[in-house]
C-alpha cells in the first residue's frame, strides 16, 4: 500500500481512520507533508484507500475499482 504524495493533500483523513496505527504525515521532496504508510504496520484493510478524498492511496496490482467494490461488498454484509 502506497500513497502518492502528489496526490496527497494531508486532509488527516486517512490517519484518522486507520485502525491499525500505519500512517503518518512525512516530509516529502520540497517539504511538502504527505501521508506515509508503514508497511510494516499496514495491514492492508483498505480503508485508508477507500475514504481518501485525493484518491492518493494505491494497493499495488489492483485498480481502485476493484478495491472500492470489496470494501462495499464487506460494509453490505
Amino acid at each position: 500500500v502506497k500513497a502518492d504524495p502528489q496526490k496527497c493533500v494531508a486532509c488527516l483523513t486517512c490517519i484518522r481512520v486507520c485502525p491499525h496505527g500505519a500512517i503518518q504525515l512525512v516530509r516529502v521532496d520540497g517539504g511538502k507533508e504527505a501521508a506515509g504508510i508503514s508497511d510494516l504496520a499496514c495491514y492492508a484493510c483498505g480503508i485508508c484507500a477507500g475514504i481518501c478524498p485525493a484518491k492518493a492511496i494505491r494497493f499495488q496490482g489492483y485498480r481502485d475499482e476493484e478495491i472500492l467494490a470489496q470494501i462495499e461488498a464487506i460494509r453490505k454484509s
